[in-house]
């Protein structure tokens, strides 16, 4: 039962990854004695994202070199650290599931932010970050409670 869910995680994980256009990757680390001490999921994406209208007014997006956002998979919180693009003061942030609903909002200005997902249900979310109408990057999250 203990592995139930971070492989239910993985699972969710490959699936959607197709889907999403990203390159995923797991690391694990040992120790001295061949025990799995430590487990890294990184999750990079770009996608093209599209209004729900169906046109598809947003540029194609990289994830941003200078943010980062950890700890991936979480379970009470995610932290947001690093700069915004040159120019771009504000990013408006949203927090997604999978089918594209909204379920969290808030703003970042750079720096560090942390928001409170412990009252989410396990799963793959998505993080947007919209710096204008059509730039944006978005990154998978995975919730483990």
């Amino acid at each position: 039962m203990k592995f139930l869910k971070p492989a239910l995680c993985l699972l969710l994980l490959q699936l959607f990854s197709h889907v999403l256009h990203a390159q995923n990757s797991v690391v694990y680390s040992y120790d001295s004695g061949g025990n799995q001490i430590q487990r890294k999921i990184l999750v990079n994406v770009g996608m093209r994202l599209a209004n729900p209208n169906g046109t598809k007014d947003s540029i194609p997006s990289k994830p941003l070199a200078n943010l980062k956002l950890f700890p991936n998979p979480t379970n009470q919180n995610l932290n947001l650290e690093g700069r915004l693009p040159d120019n771009i003061k504000e990013a408006d942030v949203r927090l997604m599931n999978i089918s594209g609903q909204v379920l969290k909002t808030d703003t970042y200005q750079g720096g560090s932010k942390s928001l409170d997902v412990s009252g989410l249900n396990d799963g793959l979310y998505l993080l947007e970050l919209s710096f204008s109408k059509k730039e944006k990057v978005s990154y998978k999250i995975i919730i483990t409670h």
